[in-house]
């Protein structure tokens, strides 16, 4: 699961079962397992909260803390309204960030490649591109990632990437909440996973074959191979290796707090678990998603709903009233089409009870809340589709406006998402031999996101500098403007800003050749105009 062993201290050791550890390894697995507990106890304050909303907008999903029957909790719930905006959210969400039907992001060269070699470096980084690309769309990463986003919107989504086989180099899987517990390291990041694993004893060796067992894990295995036994995974951020990336992998069993197996992965991408919010409070792991600031709304409109259906079974059945006269039995009475019910003389018979709730009252807070509730998900930027179609402008107004909604959220994605995906993917084809590129650094090489919602964002700077031109163009004229603008040079960075494939662009060695070419066709005109016929 590695590239490499962790080295082990040769310092003082001791013995324990008929095994030498060192103190080294036993502070180790010691301060894993107490900052375990302080995770567990931070993820024990928010699991209420986050296990209510699971109720209400992905009920058949496994609970944090509670272990509330998923069929039963699906059974509470009376309106859809909040099921339905988050599939919406998170499906639209993901076709934003990374859509599958065009480039969502590209590598370019960074500011440290001299500027005479970045078009061929350009051209030789859009080859790499393409095929990280290749292998994200071959691969299960929308099904994984969309499963991944469901949680992220609530509190925290947590994505796996593993190195595959020869079909599919890449694996994806997204991880529930309720299995892994994140933990925040000295900088405010999601720097720590823990998994508590219950596999069988026979089986940990087959699950993890390099693991070492202990004496007692051992005998487990070869006696009661079918007994469940607690694993403990653990994969953190190593901080004290300064410039370069380096994650531990460790495997513990926890009551004798022996280590099992462990690993050591390096460099840009080593992370095999990537988790990402949509907010977050700082030194905070878990979240908050729009859904956590909908929850009022989405309690009020279900008890409202409920209230609702409950009311219309009362109009529907009705409620009836009548004298107690001795004549009607009313344990055995039975209101069905031609039924006779026998009255005493002079008795009212049976009298249906009028009900004083109101239902146009309650649909017009059902329709306010369901508002609510789907501007919050952000699943109202443009509106239903009925009345007068919009107009192009109107809808890239609107755009923009659903692009200033989701900045923030949308850079908090950008670093924790999509940015560690395309690493982490780089990282495993540069490992199984696919591709050759240096480190994504941010200076030798630098990932520019290209999805529609950082293209909206990027927009203004374009805008900016066409407003230049065109006001250059007013008050000085095109002659003047031709003069301060270096044409062929923003026509280049036009194309860089707007994602425009680098092999469709000309280099400035092109340029030059061709304005030569000119040049000189013209000097060949004119000296022909002066011999004359």
């Amino acid at each position: 699961m590695g590239v490499g062993a962790c080295s082990r201290s040769p310092a003082s050791s001791v013995s324990s079962g008929g095994r030498t550890r060192s103190v080294a390894e036993d502070t180790l697995v010691a301060s894993l397992l107490s900052r375990l507990s302080r995770a567990e106890r931070r993820r024990d304050e928010i699991a209420g909260l986050v296990d209510d909303a699971y109720d209400y907008v992905l009920p058949l999903r496994e609970r944090l803390q509670s272990r509330r029957d998923p069929r039963a909790a699906m059974g509470r719930v009376f309106d859809g309204t909040a099921i339905a905006s988050l599939q919406n959210t998170a499906s639209r969400l993901l076709f934003e960030l990374a859509p599958p039907t065009e480039p969502w992001f590209e590598l370019r060269a960074g500011p440290d490649v001299p500027e005479e070699e970045k078009d061929e470096v350009d051209r030789r980084l859009k080859e790499v591109t393409d095929e990280i690309r290749r292998v994200i769309s071959n691969s299960d990463f929308y099904t994984q990632a969309h499963e991944a986003l469901l949680d992220s919107l609530v509190s925290v989504g947590l994505l796996r990437i593993d190195i595959g086989d020869a079909v599919r180099p890449v694996r994806f899987r997204a991880i529930p909440m309720a299995r892994v517990v994140p933990d925040v390291g000295p900088f405010g990041t999601l720097d720590a996973y823990f998994f508590r694993h219950r596999p069988r004893a026979g089986q940990i060796t087959t699950i993890w074959p390099r693991a070492s067992l202990t004496e007692a894990l051992a005998e487990k295995a070869s006696r009661k191979p079918d007994e469940e036994v607690e694993i403990v995974e653990a994969i953190w951020r190593d901080w004290s290796v300064r410039g370069t990336e380096t994650w531990r992998w460790l495997l513990l069993e926890p009551k004798e707090k022996r280590r099992l197996d462990q690993s050591a992965f390096e460099g840009h991408g080593a992370a095999p678990v990537i988790g990402f919010r949509w907010s977050a409070a700082p030194d905070e792991a878990y979240g908050h998603g729009p859904v956590l600031m909908a929850l009022p709304d989405i309690r009020t409109l279900n008890l409202t709903k409920q209230l609702v259906l409950e009311n219309a079974d009362l109009a529907v059945s009705g409620a009836w009233q009548a004298e107690d006269d001795g004549t009607v039995n009313f344990d055995t009475v039975q209101i069905i089409p031609g039924t006779v019910i026998r009255v005493a003389p002079g008795s009212s018979g049976l009298k249906p009870l009028e009900t004083p709730g109101r239902f146009d009252v309650a649909q017009l807070v059902i329709e306010d809340l369901r508002a609510q509730i789907k501007a919050t998900l952000l699943d109202d930027d443009l509106g239903p589709p009925e009345g007068t179609p919009m107009s192009a402008t109107e809808v890239m107004q609107r755009k923009a406006d659903q692009a200033e909604r989701v900045a923030a959220p949308l850079g908090r994605y950008l670093k924790e998402f999509l940015f560690p995906v395309v690493h982490r993917v780089a990282h495993v084809l540069r490992q199984v031999g696919r591709i050759e590129l240096p480190p994504i650094d941010g200076r030798l090489v630098a990932l520019r996101p290209l999805s529609p919602l950082a293209r909206a964002q990027a927009q203004e700077e374009i805008l900016r500098h066409d407003r230049w031109v065109e006001m250059m163009n007013l008050r000085f004229g095109p002659q003047q403007t031709a003069l301060a603008l270096k044409v062929d040079e923003y026509g280049a960075w036009l194309a860089r800003h707007m994602g425009v494939d680098p092999r469709l662009v000309r280099d400035a060695a092109e340029r030059r050749q061709i304005t030569e070419a000119i040049a000189a066709m013209a000097a060949d005109q004119g000296q022909q105009a002066q011999e004359g016929p």
